[in-house]
């Protein structure tokens, strides 16, 4: 017995300092990355920094990754942690790029593993995220052509904004989401409990919910009669994991 608490002691002291040696060996000075030309495309893959975007004079990179490639070739900034793998989380890794106000993007995808990634307003026509351990919290999400959102293990949190076509898969994370939801929509919901405040009136909608093991809500009450309802311009279809799902509906002027 004395020989196993042995081993977890030192298991429980050495695996604290791997942590610090490794992050150590991918972290470096706080470093600028000028971006010369105007971006109109972002193609984002990171592992474990906190990640945010906001506003600036011009387009810029900021971070202390060790190993970050930021490249822009033909409008697309492209920027690319070459050395962190898998979902390994570091406290001081930092990545923030900055984008002028206004700015609409064509296309963003953003790949993240344990990155948390934060921002205050992001407009893009065609949106990919591929979600992984990371929280995100953006405060005003635009799309307006399509999106694609794949949830992982952390929270997603959208406050406001409009999504033109969106296909979300959740997984056992968390999902606030707040927004107008037009055209075709298809929500695939997972393990964690999903808050979904669509901006607009229930009459614009066809919806179709096909029950799991969750619960599901609509303005307060609990479904039990499954199938396609309503008759709306947009359509809304739900696939109901095993979390609990609260979808309402908020009329705006």
């Amino acid at each position: 017995m004395k020989k196993y608490v042995a081993l977890f002691l030192i298991l429980l002291f050495a695996l604290p300092l791997v942590g610090c040696v490794y992050e150590n060996l991918v972290l470096d000075e706080m470093r600028s990355y000028e971006v010369a030309t105007e971006i109109h495309s972002l193609d984002i893959h990171l592992n474990a920094a906190d990640f945010v975007i906001e506003y600036g004079e011009t387009f810029g990179v900021e971070s202390n990754l060790k190993y970050l490639s930021v490249t822009e070739k033909n409008g697309v900034l492209t920027i690319v942690d070459n050395k962190t793998k898998g979902n390994r989380s570091y406290n001081n890794a930092k990545l923030t790029l900055y984008i002028p106000h206004g700015t609409v993007f064509d296309d963003v995808s953003i790949e993240t593993g344990a990155a948390k990634l934060t921002a205050e307003t992001l407009s893009t026509a065609s949106l990919e995220l591929k979600l992984g351990a990371g929280d995100v919290s953006i405060k005003q999400l635009n799309v307006t052509s399509h999106a694609d959102i794949e949830g992982g293990t952390g929270a997603i949190t959208v406050a406001g904004g409009t999504l033109n076509n969106l296909k979300l898969e959740m997984g056992v994370g968390e999902l606030n989401l707040t927004s107008a939801l037009l055209g075709n929509n298809e929500l695939d919901f997972g393990i964690g409990e999903s808050n979904l405040t669509v901006l607009g009136s229930k009459q614009d909608y066809r919806i179709d919910i096909e029950k799991g093991l969750g619960s599901v809500t609509v303005d307060g009450e609990k479904v039990t009669d499954f199938g396609t309802s309503g008759g709306g311009q947009y359509s809304l279809e739900i696939e109901a994991g095993i979390g609990a799902i609260n979808l309402k509906f908020r009329e705006t002027e």
